[in-house]
């Protein structure tokens, strides 16, 4: 339903815009800590809003998980991220993130 892919690859996330002509690939947020799990809202009130969390890890320094919200703003010319929110609770090592309504 998106004309982009964000993906990460060590520190570093990226976008592709598929609408963009030449289509290109964009560095949207450089980490202090590897990715650990990407995981798009596709849940909650907010999954037409293009949000999707990242959770990075630093191996040096033990629960250093940090887990960031953003929303991609993307048009058919270029694409950036704003952080909406950043939980930095001295997570274990996040592999997964799933949603559960009660």
């Amino acid at each position: 339903n998106h004309g982009y892919m964000v993906y990460a690859t060590g520190n570093r996330l990226y976008g592709y815009n598929f609408r963009k002509t030449p289509q290109e690939c964009t560095l949207l947020h450089e980490f202090d800590a590897p990715v650990t799990c990407l995981k798009a809202d596709y849940d909650t009130s907010e999954k037409y809003l293009d949000m999707f969390y990242v959770a990075t890890y630093d191996d040096s320094r033990e629960r250093s998980g940090i887990v960031y919200k953003f929303q991609v703003d993307d048009n058919p010319d270029s694409m950036s991220l704003t952080q909406k929110e950043c939980w930095d609770e001295g997570f274990l090592k996040i592999r997964s993130m799933c949603y559960k309504a009660f």
